[in-house]
């Protein structure tokens, strides 16, 4: 009885210990500082004459590929997203609309989601700020599901294009 209680305890203890080494895990992020691309795009948003476009697909791009790195993606796409993070921070620095006028497709071998990039296309042409955010983050969530399709499963993929089709729909109803 002894031994099966510590047994039990054993295992409960390196299951705490493991979960909290993977919470305090230092990812590989040495080639990514993430925290000097978010103090540009910071000091950018200060500037009234940024495009929100670019700025907030800066953003989205920094932001998949942190989450990505969270969940311990060993794939190429956090580096992929983090270096398109910073490709449109340089660009807008430089003003280089021929850079910021592409959209890049990675290394991807196609696109998912035909009816919700129908609707990019769409939200594209729209002028109030709030409707070109959410089509920036929405641009990025396609890329990001169209990733996970290639290299998992459909399965993975879905909460992408969930939160594409939910940001799609939000640009048809916000204010600003």
């Amino acid at each position: 009885m002894k031994s099966l209680a510590l047994s039990i305890a054993l295992l409960l203890a390196t299951t705490l210990i493991s979960a909290q080494e993977k919470t305090d895990r230092q990812y590989p992020t040495r080639d990514f500082d993430y925290a000097a691309v978010q103090e540009q795009i910071d000091e950018l948003s200060k500037d009234s004459k940024v495009n929100v476009y670019h700025l907030a697909k800066a953003q989205a791009w920094l932001n998949s590929s942190k989450y990505e790195m969270w969940r311990n993606d060993a794939g190429w796409w956090p580096k992929e997203a983090y270096e398109e993070s910073q490709k449109i921070v340089a660009a807008i620095k430089n003003k280089d609309q021929s850079a910021l006028a592409k959209t890049s497709q990675l290394k991807l071998n196609q696109l998912v989601a035909d009816d919700l990039w129908q609707e990019v296309v769409t939200a594209k042409k729209l002028s109030k700020p709030c409707a070109k955010q959410l089509t920036a983050r929405a641009e990025v969530e396609l890329m990001h599901a169209a990733y996970e399709a290639q290299e998992t499963t459909w399965k993975d993929a879905n909460p992408q294009l969930a939160i594409a089709k939910s940001l799609l729909a939000r640009t048809k109803t916000c204010t600003q």
